[in-house]
């Protein structure tokens, strides 16, 4: 294979196109050009290929990975889904074309060191989701452990949280009853009332420690 064509990248100064053999392989930035020293004519092998195009899509998905998780915390299992729709995306774009499962151990490389930094931290999310749904929403544990897990949170992570977080489902069931009929009195003849708590995922076995007994 040979680089038959580099050409700047209008709208993204400081980018290139790389073609071999008269067809576009790969954007790349000044950075790489430089690193592999690319030029036109540059006779290039399989894994020369290879190795340029790890680098580059490497280096663009660490720099989006760190952008995406700075706007609030992420569980890994989201970046990871992010990261592969955007190489779905990108494809044409970034590079001629690709599969992107021959990416999978790169990005879970990325998402290691994410994890390494503490950019990411399943357990640090796990307790502020937690924090969240019970305290502020009030949601019952099986609720909160249904959607951490929904999240790609493992089930000992999300246990910990839960059970870090010192909130029984019948303290959380009072806050939610205070704040929305300004009592904790439950009579299992009010259908309505009944169905709303059982909506927030509360067990009819803790319902019933609020219902008056004759």
């Amino acid at each position: 294979m040979k680089i038959t064509k580099i050409t700047s990248q209008i709208k993204k100064p400081g980018r290139f196109n790389v073609f071999l053999d008269e067809q576009f392989w790969l954007g790349v930035s000044a950075d790489t050009l430089a690193r592999f020293k690319l030029y036109d004519g540059l006779e290039l092998s399989d894994n020369d290929a290879s190795e340029i195009t790890k680098a580059e899509i490497r280096s663009r998905l660490i720099e989006r990975a760190y952008t995406y998780v700075s706007r609030s915390m992420k569980p890994r299992a989201k970046v990871r889904m992010y990261l592969k729709n955007l190489l779905f995306k990108k494809k044409g774009d970034w590079l001629g074309d690709f599969n992107v499962k021959s990416f999978e151990e790169t990005i879970e490389e990325i998402l290691d060191s994410l994890e390494k930094t503490g950019a990411i931290d399943d357990a640090a999310f796990a307790k502020s989701f937690v924090e969240i749904r019970a305290n502020r929403k009030q949601r019952s544990h099986s609720v909160i452990m249904k959607e951490l897990l929904q999240k790609g949170i493992n089930r000992e992570t999300a246990e910990n949280a839960i059970s870090d977080s010192g909130c029984s489902d019948l303290e959380m069931l009072k806050t939610l009853l205070t704040k929305k009929y300004g009592n904790i009195e439950v009579d299992s003849k009010d259908k309505k009332k009944v169905r709303y708590i059982l909506g927030k995922g509360f067990s009819w076995e803790i319902i019933s420690q609020l219902t008056a007994h004759d």
